[in-house]
């Protein structure tokens, strides 16, 4: 992986919904990979401190399927808060 970055904000559920579709992310539920990434993306990155703090699971997550080879855009919603992850490898 080249780069990474992650995005917290605090939103409601209707902005998220809205969020979704402005970028047009799909449901990743039942994908098994996007890529050659693995499936589980919200694990791990413990180097960015408390603040970082999605749960492992892949419920409510939606993905940017424009991207391809070994790029992964990942969003979910939890807890109040919208998630973001975006890896690019070259």
């Amino acid at each position: 992986m080249d780069y990474f970055w992650l995005v917290k904000a605090k939103i409601t559920e209707d902005e998220f919904r809205e969020y979704v579709a402005t970028l047009k992310l799909v449901p990743y539920e039942g994908v098994k990979s996007i890529g050659k990434t693995p499936q589980n993306q919200w694990y791990g990155h413990s180097c960015c401190g408390d603040w970082w703090d999605p749960t492992e699971s892949m419920s409510n997550t939606y993905y940017d399927s424009t991207m391809t080879g070994s790029g992964c855009a990942l969003s979910k919603y939890e807890n109040g808060y919208v998630y973001y992850r975006e890896s690019v490898g070259y």
